[in-house]
């Protein structure tokens, strides 16, 4: 099911667009969750992960641009297309990797055109973990996660280039991720096996450099898993 946002304060022409993505969906057997807001603010603050977000330029309280630049602070890879009256736009959309536009009134060979693009584009890149921080909701990738760590209630959430830190279960957290390329070396770590470098006495060793316990309960099981992980099948 590809989850889908519609930003605009048009009713008019969201149901419009509404109507030819279930054209495009029964047409090409894919099937949409489609969600509608009439103003950026509202769809930002109760940001739920999205795939696709078509956005309208011109709006009120806070137009599409701005709007874009604190999605991306949510969300970096999100695909975003923007929808609009008018061309010039189209270049302001680059700044915030729109992967296109569309103008109203919206052509449906375009969106066809601009939807199968973005499908496959959503079938290379995995779904992201939303994670709600102190300073706001954050999306993290599979691809970027190296592990995650759990002390009480408190996640530490290691990405490449990020530490977040959240509250919660990690058990709660583990049903989000893929399923056989994340394994527990201990009860309150959970590491991501394309990041596991090798072993060290009772520690694993993380491509950046990282040691991490395995508990000696769990040592045999997690190794086998990350033998399993890394045999071609």
């Amino acid at each position: 099911m590809i989850q889908i946002a519609l930003v605009d304060d048009d009713e008019a022409a969201s149901n419009e667009l509404q109507e030819k993505l279930q054209r495009f969906a029964q047409e090409n057997h894919e099937q949409f969750s489609i969600s509608i807001f009439h103003e950026a603010v509202s769809f930002l603050d109760h940001y739920q992960a999205v795939d696709i977000v078509f956005m309208d330029v011109e709006m009120p309280y806070l137009n599409g641009i701005a709007a874009a630049q604190k999605l991306r602070q949510i969300d970096e890879k999100v695909a975003l297309i923007y929808v609009t009256n008018y061309m010039q736009y189209a270049v302001e959309g680059y700044e915030v990797n729109a992967l296109g536009y569309l103008l109203k009134p919206i052509n449906y060979a375009r969106l066809s055109s601009v939807l199968k693009k973005t499908l496959s584009l959503l079938l290379q890149e995995a779904k992201g973990l939303l994670v709600k921080t102190s300073s706001g909701l954050k999306k993290v990738y599979p691809d970027d996660l190296m592990y995650i760590e759990i002390s009480g209630h408190l996640i530490e959430i290691h990405a490449k280039s990020q530490v977040l830190e959240t509250w919660g279960s990690l058990k709660e957290l583990e049903k989000k991720l893929p399923e056989g390329r994340f394994a527990r070396p201990n009860s309150n770590t959970l590491v991501n096996l394309s990041f596991v470098k090798g072993f060290e006495g009772d520690d694993l060793v993380l491509s950046e450099g990282s040691h991490l316990p395995i508990s000696r309960r769990k040592k045999k099981e997690f190794i086998d898993i990350f033998r399993a992980y890394n045999t071609p099948s």
